[in-house]
């Protein structure tokens, strides 16, 4: 395989430091009749990628680093296992691939850095949340955001049923299975534990399989909320075991058989909602009193410098602003009017470069932020 499909930022590619690095965006569909649409307008992206590398690269060999995408580009398995939006990282030694489950604004940009604010913003805006819809024999993930549920769509290689988990689990359990009493017999136990005490055991291995892949690779990553769809059997056994600290304690204690993304909608987002309203309203509210105290501020080149010295400790940004620009030689932000191919997005320099220094981004809509630049930022001290 010529890439990597990943869920989270915990990759290699992300802390190396020699580009060129190439971003891609885009968004795609879940319907099969889309792919070859999808996989064309990927080629066009992929044009536009060289042109920024025989531009700016000239001493590069754009054929050998394009290589990797021209693959992915014409692997079918790949965009039958689309969702809603792609993003695609590569340099000379990696090439990552991530799903988003909405849609996501084309872009092609080659750069010395990745253009990962995207992701960045996925993970960091609040109203985002998981359902995870469970049943004692099998599992589905569902993400979540303001009105929009999108079923999530996992590798082959991921087992999503309790025989698919316990045949790559090992077990301590001893017991033997026979038939007994010709063909209307069925199967029978014997050993040392009894059928109900394997059952039992076997779900809560299974549990517990599952709730160490949502944790580690999902509400870990974003710190995204999660409502568990089970019934009460199975809300009470996975409760009991499940170490993830993003489990909110209310639920839908519903069956989970023929569920859609529309039903999960509709259930779960009044449960998100106050919560998502509560903590806004909170950021806003320490903003104000912080830009009163003098501990906060919205003038880009003044946030640039409190980031560059660690003293941003929270950092808001609308969602979909972009500050078009770059850093001059002496590290100093260069704004632009517009945006063009061979501009960056400064909000995205910005918010790496907090995170960096320990620092937290939200991402608030339009209208809920405190300030009209797109941006604010409330100071350590």
């Amino acid at each position: 395989m010529a890439y990597d499909l990943i869920s989270t930022l915990d990759h290699p590619i992300f802390q190396e430091q020699e580009g060129p690095f190439i971003t891609i965006y885009q968004t795609t569909h879940r319907e099969p009749s889309k792919n070859e649409e999808d996989s064309l307008h990927f080629k066009n992206l992929i044009k536009a990628a060289e042109k920024q590398l025989e531009t700016h690269y000239p001493n590069e060999d754009p054929a050998k680093i394009l290589n990797p995408l021209q693959e992915i580009q014409s692997n079918t398995q790949f965009w039958n296992q689309t969702q809603e939006g792609i993003a695609i990282f590569s340099n000379r030694t990696h090439t990552v691939a991530f799903r988003f489950s909405q849609p996501i604004r084309d872009v092609a940009v080659v750069s010395k850095t990745l253009y990962v604010i995207p992701l960045i913003r996925l993970f960091q805006t609040l109203d985002d949340y998981y359902v995870l819809a469970l049943s004692k024999d099998s599992f589905r993930l569902f993400s979540g955001k303001r009105g929009k549920v999108s079923e999530v769509s996992f590798d082959e290689s991921v087992p999503t049923t309790k025989n698919d988990v316990l045949g790559t689990l090992e077990t301590d359990n001893n017991v033997t299975y026979g038939s007994y009493g010709g063909a209307g017999g069925g199967a029978q136990f014997h050993g040392h534990e009894d059928a109900k005490k394997v059952e039992e055991e076997d779900m809560q291995r299974f549990f517990r399989y599952v709730d160490d892949l949502v944790k580690d690779n999902y509400t870990k990553t974003s710190n995204s909320s999660l409502i568990l769809w089970a019934l009460p059997k199975a809300q009470g056994v996975f409760r009991k075991i499940s170490k993830n600290h993003n489990l909110m304690e209310d639920g839908v204690e519903k069956s989970t058989k023929d569920l859609t993304e529309d039903q999960v909608r509709d259930q779960t987002w009044s449960i998100i909602e106050p919560i998502y309203k509560d903590e806004v309203n909170a950021l806003v509210k320490r903003f104000n009193t912080a830009v009163f105290k003098e501990q906060a501020s919205d003038v880009f080149t003044e946030v640039f410098e409190a980031a560059l010295n660690g003293r941003v400790d929270t950092f808001l940004i609308e969602e979909g602003r972009i500050i078009p620009g770059y850093l001059n030689d002496k590290n100093e932000p260069v704004i632009f009017e517009e945006t063009s191919k061979d501009t960056h997005d400064l909000l995205d320099t910005l918010a790496k470069l907090i995170i960096e220094q320990g620092g937290t981004i939200r991402v608030l809509s339009k209208d809920k932020m405190p300030t009209n630049t797109g941006f604010a930022a409330i100071y350590r001290y």
